[in-house]
């Protein structure tokens, strides 16, 4: 196969040749040992659970990737937070801090450093740039730097994921982590919802919405709308009976868990994921979708009937009204459409910010601290953000750091719609499975081209999400970096000539 060309095309950089370090891993173990015998409160099982981890994560940075994935959705039971700056610390600052520490030790021992070139960095060191610049408007500098760590977190675990986890083992192994955190969370927040635990703001009729560790419902499902659809292309890979049942049970739970959410943005999200995931893989499944489209007749005939739950039936029909402006100081606020009215306030206010700070914006991470100044009549709370990602952008880092965030955006949709394109011909052949997914003794192109597919689902449910939301919340910016090296793996191992002898697919 050919090595894409152009943008498209991961290159592989010349290594940088550093000093040897000698025995990284007795350095590692010893430092650690000083650490146990400073802060003798360590000496306890939690303690010494931790330093184990801490030292295999130095000794091995793919097991903080794993991690990582746990820490994502379950990070926020483990909160240092100070008051004074509205700077929260979780445990996947610290892990990501020990992938980086781990990364480095490997290159020293190895006398190299190696930083994959792909069609991602620029767009991503751009936006980095684009929140730093934004600083010099800040109102809370502390913000600032808590926004620009959510993406150097995302760059540094992304271009770790592209360079060193480049096996079917270590992709199949990420995946499961990530379908294990989203099936813990679909049981917590199913038991939320049949169990009626929240807030009483969150019930809709006798539902409660399900929001597990993400204290909101939208994020949550934001969270799990991003990795159903990886766990859709594992399954059209034809896995091994053990690992299509972990992932079935996980996905159906996780889909349970966003009905239970009722959450709008997702739905709409996961809607448009499937109808391009379909699209997109064969001619098969082009068949089943308008089958599938033909099939809904039925649903859409109850709910014109009013047959439905009325708390499901009145969400559906208040769904198209996130795509309308409205007047909110003229508007009837009602039960029905009092979220609607409330999102539109909030998009008001970052298009004021806009207008009045065009360039730079006023300050990565600072719209809740400047919302007070542009707050419109009657809606004088912040809800954090403005309720809509790309406004929010705009309104912190200027229209110069929403065309960027475009860039990066388009830029991974385009590249994935592509390689995907390229790689159809594999999809309708019957395929060899990987030896891990099942029996066989070559990988499969099939198993890399469902990750693709299952990574361009990803992308569109955040994508469309995020029109209604901000997911760039409670860590999710890591899951997405890992998400974003997903694709490039699976790139480089159906088109890279070199990586794909060495994983047997010539």
């Amino acid at each position: 196969m050919s090595h894409p060309q152009g943008i498209l095309g991961a290159l592989r950089p010349a290594p940088i040749r550093l000093p040897r370090l000698s025995a990284p891993l007795w350095m590692t173990a010893i430092a650690l040992a000083a650490v146990a015998a400073l802060l003798p409160g360590l000496w306890s099982l939690a303690g010494l659970a931790a330093l184990v981890a801490c030292w295999l994560m130095l000794l091995k940075p793919e097991v903080a990737v794993y991690l990582l994935a746990l820490s994502v959705p379950l990070g926020s039971l483990a909160v240092a937070e100070r008051e004074s700056n509205s700077f929260a610390v979780t445990p996947t600052e610290a892990i990501a801090g020990l992938l980086v520490v781990g990364w480095a030790l490997r290159s020293l021992s190895r006398r190299r450093f190696t930083i994959p070139f792909t069609p991602l960095t620029i767009p991503l060191l751009a936006m980095l740039a684009a929140v730093s610049i934004s600083a010099y408007q800040a109102t809370n500098l502390s913000l600032t730097l808590k926004e620009g760590l959510k993406w150097l977190e995302l760059i540094l675990v992304y271009l770790f994921v592209v360079a060193e986890m480049g096996t079917v083992r270590q992709a199949l192994s990420i995946i499961l982590m990530l379908l294990a955190g989203a099936a813990i969370e679909a049981l917590l927040g199913a038991g939320q919802f049949v169990l009626g635990v929240g807030p009483e703001f969150f019930a809709i009729g006798r539902f409660m919405r399900a929001y597990g560790t993400f204290e909101q419902p939208n994020p949550y499902a934001g969270y799990l709308g991003m990795l159903i659809p990886l766990a859709v292309g594992l399954l059209l890979t034809r896995p091994s009976p053990k690992v299509r049942n972990y992932t079935l049970a996980a996905g159906l739970l996780a889909l349970g868990a966003v009905g239970m959410s009722l959450s709008r943005g997702a739905w709409l999200g996961i809607a448009l994921a499937f109808i391009l995931m379909a699209l997109f893989w064969s001619r098969r499944s082009r068949i089943l979708l308008s089958v599938g489209t033909l099939a809904s007749t039925p649903a859409a005939a109850l709910a014109f009937l009013n047959l439905l739950p009325t708390e499901l039936s009145s969400r559906l029909a208040t769904a198209l009204d996130y795509f309308r402006f409205v007047d909110v100081t003229q508007e009837q606020v009602t039960t029905q459409n009092w979220a609607v009215i409330e999102r539109v306030a909030h998009w008001q206010a970052a298009l004021d910010m806009i207008a009045a700070h065009p360039l730079f914006g006023v300050g990565a991470g600072n719209y809740p601290a400047v919302y007070e100044w542009y707050a419109v009549q009657g809606w004088a709370e912040a809800l954090g953000h403005a309720h809509n990602f790309y406004l929010n952008v705009a309104a912190e880092t200027g229209i110069p750091g929403l065309m960027i965030y475009l860039s990066f955006v388009l830029t991974a949709l385009i590249s994935v719609m592509v390689w995907l394109a390229r790689s159809g011909r594999l999809a309708d052949p019957p395929p060899q499975p990987p030896s891990l997914l099942g029996k066989g003794e070559r990988t499969s192109p099939l198993f890399w081209r469902g990750i693709l597919l299952g990574v361009l689902g990803a992308l569109v449910a955040s994508s469309m999400h995020n029109m209604f939301d901000n997911l760039f919340v409670h860590s999710m910016s890591v899951q997405l970096g890992i998400i974003l090296g997903l694709g490039q793996l699976s790139a480089n191992a159906l088109f890279d000539p070199i990586i794909s002898r060495s994983q047997g697919l010539s």
